[in-house]
């Protein structure tokens, strides 16, 4: 049991930290005692227990956990979270629709940039036009404020796609782990 128990804490140490794999070592440890309380023997407890599956449990309960505040910190769980039902051959159909999900996430970020994009755009040109063929201050300054307009409603309509698509985000992510720890029986 013994070296069962450091076998795992061994490979648990690489990803996760001393208090998660403390937690998880004890809870192993209770449960095996136990069994073995009961007149099973080592061999036959161990049998039922897969290193690999909980790792993989252990990394969706912590990435579940994860608090995402940034862009680059979701994307990076939503990678990782990927990644976790990619190598589990059960999960590759979840697995396919959640990255069709996070791919339509991306067209709303992509939206997003687009129409910020289009308002520079907008003030570049309404600016040229404004000093190009124009003979009047107030017909420039007409344009330079239609300009103004123009690129403050695209960037107030970017940022909204922008928070829609990373609310959609977060939420997806959570959906789809708390599915998963549904059906892998995850704490």
């Amino acid at each position: 049991m013994d070296k069962w128990l450091k076998t795992l804490e061994q490979r648990l140490s690489k990803k996760f930290n001393k208090e998660e794999v403390d937690e998880v070592i004890s809870y192993y440890e209770e449960i095996i005692s136990d069994r073995l309380e009961h007149g099973e023997s080592i061999d036959e407890i161990i049998k039922n227990y897969n290193m690999a599956t909980i790792e993989r449990d252990m990394m969706v309960s912590e990435l579940s956990k994860k608090d995402v505040n940034s862009i680059q910190d979701l994307t990076k769980v939503v990678i990782q979270f990927f990644l976790i039902l990619i190598a589990t051959p059960l999960w590759i159909p979840i697995a396919v629709l959640y990255f069709v999900s996070f791919v339509i996430v991306f067209v709303f970020f992509v939206v997003s940039v687009s129409i910020f994009v289009s308002g520079l755009a907008a003030i570049i040109y309404y600016i040229a036009i404004a000093f190009t063929d124009v003979t009047s201050f107030l017909e420039v300054s007409g344009y330079l404020g239609v300009g103004l307009i123009v690129m403050s409603i695209l960037s107030l309509v970017s940022l909204g796609f922008y928070r829609v698509s990373q609310w959609i985000a977060k939420n997806l992510f959570k959906v789809f782990v708390n599915l998963v720890k549904k059906y892998r029986g995850v704490k």
